[in-house]
This record gives structure tokens, sequence and C-alpha cells, in this order.
């Protein structure tokens, strides 16, 4: 039997800057809302810059609450044949990736997760290593 390895640790920076992300969406929600009121004086949008603050709030206080909890849970096991994600505690799930039916490997985890990394990706269907047109995206 493998053994199961712990996902890198620079996904936590990557699970923190998602939360951090969904806070300033809801805030904005909020700050819109808050704004439309003032020029327009619907009062039914207080409640929203209300409802939309608070979402803000406990949303991201439950997601950086959560991120020691996911690495904790979250591992990879690779084998000759698949690729197997088991992720939970209480309700524990496992994927198995095959390595046959991958075609491309190109995939990163997030956008922030190799933003300063200029790294040549590719698999065993395409010429390894050989640089893929367009990726990473130049900004």
């Amino acid at each position: 039997m493998t053994q199961s390895n712990h996902l890198p640790t620079k996904i936590k920076t990557v699970w923190r800057i998602s939360a951090y992300i969904t806070f300033t969406v809801l805030a904005l929600i909020a700050i819109a809302c808050l704004i439309v009121f003032k020029f327009t004086n619907w009062h039914w949008l207080v409640y929203a810059t209300i409802v939309f603050a608070v979402l803000a709030v406990i949303d991201v206080i439950i997601e950086l609450l959560l991120v020691p909890y996911r690495y904790s849970f979250w591992r990879y096991t690779l084998s000759d044949d698949a690729v197997e994600l088991q992720s939970g505690f209480i309700f524990r799930k496992l994927v198995s990736i095959p390595i046959a039916r991958s075609k491309m490997l190109p995939l990163l985890p997030d956008q922030f997760y190799n933003l300063k990394s200029s790294k040549k990706y590719g698999s065993q269907r395409h010429q390894p290593h050989t640089k893929l047109m367009g990726w990473p995206p130049s900004w």
C-alpha cells in the first residue's frame, strides 16, 4: 500500500486568498447597495446592505477557521495506475483518477498557486516538457 501525502503547504495561502477575495466581493456588493440607496432612497436596500455585510464577515471568519481543517484532512496518493484524492473526517470521500485517462495535465489548483513561477507543463500524450502556447497566461 502506498503512503498518503498532505497537499503542499502553499495551498493554505491559496485558500486564505480565496477567502479574502470572497469577502471583498461581498463587501463591494454591500457598498454598492448603500450607494444606490443614497441616490434612490429605496429603503429596502438598507436591509440588503446589512445582509451582505454580515454575510461577508461570517463567510471570511468561517473560511479562515476551516483552512487548518481542510489541510489536515485532504491527502493524495500517487500509485502506478491512478491518483487518489481523499478528503473529510466524518464524511470521507475518495476520488480515484486513472492516469491512463488523463490527456493533458497543465491544470493548477488555483490562479494564485504558481503566480510567479514559469514552469513548463506537459504530459505523456503531449511531448514532455514542451512549452504550451499561452500557458501560463502573460498578465
